[in-house]
C-alpha cells in the first residue's frame, strides 16, 4: 500500500504490478531488488466483486514515470 501511495508501483490494465522508473533507476539496495523486482509483472489477487477501476489506475500511472 505504501509503495502504491508513493507512486513507486502501480498496476497495468491487466492488474499486473509495474515499477516506476524511479525505483528501477535509484533504488539499488539488495532488499529493494529482492522485494520489488521479483513482484514486477505479477497479477495481484483480485476481489470477486468491485475490481479496481481501470480509469483510476491510468490516472495513478500518469502521476509518475512508469
Amino acid at each position: 500500500d505504501a509503495a502504491f501511495d508513493k507512486n513507486l508501483i502501480s498496476l497495468d490494465d491487466d492488474y499486473r504490478i509495474i515499477l516506476a522508473n524511479d525505483i528501477k533507476d535509484h533504488f539499488t539496495h539488495a532488499s529493494v531488488t529482492e522485494y520489488f523486482f521479483k513482484k514486477e509483472g505479477q497479477v495481484i489477487n483480485l476481489p470477486y466483486k468491485y475490481l479496481p477501476n481501470k480509469a483510476y489506475l491510468a490516472q495513478h500511472r500518469s502521476k509518475s514515470n512508469f
